[in-house]
């Protein structure tokens, strides 16, 4: 899709290497210049420990969230449930879905589907995508 730059993230938890996440609009936009800002190298935000526990950054910007929010027990996980679902309601397939956040398939599956569905996540993003500037579109109308 044009103007989606590819980023590769590292995750040591689920899958093992680098995988690729296209992002665009508003996210791209803050990426894009966070990675200008750090010269293209290291963590985009903060590096994680071996604890598992949240970075100080990153819970401050919890707390600033829920603050802003006005709700109290919001997660950032939350995103994710709200992703998945919408991903269902867009017509997304559950495999491309589930791919999309990353999710490990099951251990036959994974041992007999080696398709990564990257078209198809792009595709998917694209529609989020537009359900979001169509929402943000309404609220500006609507304001």
């Amino acid at each position: 899709l044009a103007g989606m730059r590819k980023w590769f993230m590292r995750n040591r938890r689920k899958v093992a290497g680098a995988f690729p996440l296209y992002w665009a609009g508003p996210v791209g936009e803050i990426l894009n210049r966070r990675y200008l800002e750090v010269g293209g190298k290291g963590p985009l935000f903060w590096e994680v420990g071996s604890q598992r526990l949240y970075p100080f950054a990153l819970q401050k910007a919890n707390e600033e969230l829920r603050t802003l929010s006005g709700l109290a027990d919001f997660r950032p996980h939350d995103f994710r449930r709200t992703a998945r679902t919408h991903f269902s309601a867009l017509g997304v397939s559950e495999a491309v879905a589930e791919a999309l956040l990353n999710h490990a398939k099951g251990e036959i599956e994974a041992t007999y589907n080696l398709y990564t569905y990257w078209a198809e996540r792009k595709a998917a993003l694209a529609l989020w995508h537009e359900k979001l500037a169509g929402l943000q579109a309404q609220r500006a109308t609507a304001a």
